[in-house]
């Protein structure tokens, strides 16, 4: 679950697309990476490295960062690239033919093995990364070299539709092509966000795309529409976006984007993220009124957990009439915790970032309002720390609803023996974590707050979009792998 942005038609591509990677630095925390490019000198101007934002590329480098498109990325590490700390799979990438082509991505694609091997005993490609975007990129490069007779944008078309009818996953991708301009697709389900803007100074028009509004509006880019599922987008210095549906299937949008990843003031797919948790909190007011005229709850004051939960515990403070506290203060210099790349940095991160108010919590029944539960570790912390600080009992609330089954589209939980819903009833969670009660949003009222968006809830259901037999199998030898190499490390 990365951050992508495209910059085209300004001199300023790359400080923009780095002021656009910064906001969107909650989407990918382990690297970042700006790829320019200078229409008129042909020449291509990259730089990546791992770290926040600000460590990765530090003003000093943008000078050299020339030209007027640019792509940028933050790395949000999954189990297929942990542990390599070189800078190989880090985005974007780039091969030199035809013209020079460069792309970024946010997703994952659970055939990627295979199109590797094809690509290489068909069309003797050697990659050298084990990220899903060489899949992509050099998939792309050899069908725009084989349609060499037709023009630029029929060119592309056609070499990205092939790649889409290969390419079965999630992805939203942004690139360069050489020479010619900006373009960005999006995988036919729609998994995966990207959104178009437009800003105008001084009568000069430029255009950028990226995973939230959010990156749009803060560098003064109006937001214009989310590029559609299987669609094409394709911009030229000081022209109009050429665009083109490449491939329709049954829409899947991920719902987590809206629990979680994406930041309160964006909209994704049309719909506002403050607006769909406070949703989810009113939905889960229901329950807990329904709890408690059974006199299955007591609790005296709701609490957040910062920062993405805050909406919904505020909806759910107010439906309930219940007073709303930020008892949980959060240090904003420390990683989310979910993303980090294992489990022993993840408990680490949940020691340091939040911190308890004590004093208003003595004695106080808690009703802790989080986003979701994966794997355990932030929930049974803070349930800890709650009573330690004084908390009298604390009921715990999840916005999402179990997660019982692995993620293959680019969000980090592809084992289901990590997932503490997967092999827990809720009472055993309760009494696992320390809670009295784990209450969680119920799969309808989910998709009733997201008014009827067709969703993928394979990860709360096991029934995915397209077909995840290879990627299981991937990730299970890779896990496989990273037990061995454990093991021979002890």
């Amino acid at each position: 679950m990365c951050g992508i942005v495209g910059v085209v038609g300004t001199p300023f591509a790359s400080p923009e697309t780095l002021q656009a990677l910064m906001v969107l630095q909650h989407r990918g925390q382990d690297a970042a990476g700006i790829l320019a490019h200078e229409i008129n000198g042909h020449r291509f101007h990259h730089h990546k490295q791992h770290g926040l934002v600000t460590q990765a590329i530090p003003e000093n480098v943008l000078p050299r960062l020339q030209g007027e498109i640019a792509i940028g990325h933050n790395r949000y590490a999954t189990v297929a690239i942990k542990g390599d700390r070189s800078t190989r799979d880090l985005q974007p990438q780039f091969v030199n033919y035809p013209d020079g082509i460069g792309m970024a991505h946010n997703g994952n694609l659970p055939d990627a093995p295979a199109l590797k091997e094809e690509l290489g005993r068909e069309h003797r490609r050697v990659l050298v990364s084990e990220n899903d975007i060489e899949v992509l990129l050099n998939w792309v490069a050899l069908g725009l070299g084989e349609n060499s007779s037709a023009d630029p944008f029929t060119r592309l078309s056609r070499s990205v539709r092939d790649t889409m009818k290969k390419a079965k996953g999630g992805f939203a991708v942004v690139g360069i092509w050489g020479g010619h301009g900006l373009f960005a697709f999006r995988d036919p389900q729609g998994l995966r966000p990207l959104v178009l803007g437009r800003k105008v100074i001084d009568g000069i028009e430029s255009w950028m795309l990226a995973s939230e509004t959010s990156a749009l509006m803060f560098t003064g880019y109006t937001p214009v529409r989310d590029v559609s599922p299987g669609e094409l987008l394709f911009i030229r210095p000081g022209h109009q976006p050429e665009s083109v549906i490449l491939q329709e299937e049954k829409k899947a949008h991920c719902f987590f984007e809206w629990i979680y990843f994406s930041s309160a003031e964006s909209t994704i797919n049309g719909l506002g993220v403050h607006n769909v948790r406070l949703t989810l909190g009113q939905k889960l007011a229901k329950q807990a009124r329904t709890l408690h005229s059974e006199g299955r709850l007591d609790v005296d004051v709701v609490v957040p957990v910062p920062d993405t939960s805050r909406p919904s515990a505020i909806a759910l403070a107010e439906s309930l009439g219940l007073p709303y506290r930020e008892l949980l203060i959060k240090n904003r210099y420390v990683q989310r915790s979910f993303i980090l790349p294992s489990q022993a940095l993840r408990e680490q991160a949940v020691y340091q970032k939040l911190t308890p108010v004590r004093e208003g919590l003595q004695g106080k029944k808690v009703l802790l309002v989080d986003d979701s539960i994966v794997r355990g570790t932030t929930s049974r912390r803070l349930i800890t720390l709650l009573k330690e600080a004084g908390a009298a009992s604390v009921v715990l609330v999840s916005t999402c609803p179990p997660i019982t089954n692995p993620c293959y589209f680019g969000i980090d939980f592809p084992d289901k023996d990590e997932l503490i819903s997967a092999r827990r009833t809720p009472e055993e969670l309760a009494t696992d974590l320390g809670a009295e009660r784990v209450i969680f949003q119920h799969e309808d009222d989910l998709k009733e707050a997201l008014s009827g968006v067709p969703l993928c809830t394979g990860c709360l259901s096991g029934v995915y979009p397209v077909d995840v037999t290879a990627a299981a199998e991937r990730f299970r030898r890779l896990r496989a792998e990273d037990r061995s190499a454990h093991d021979a490390n002890v």
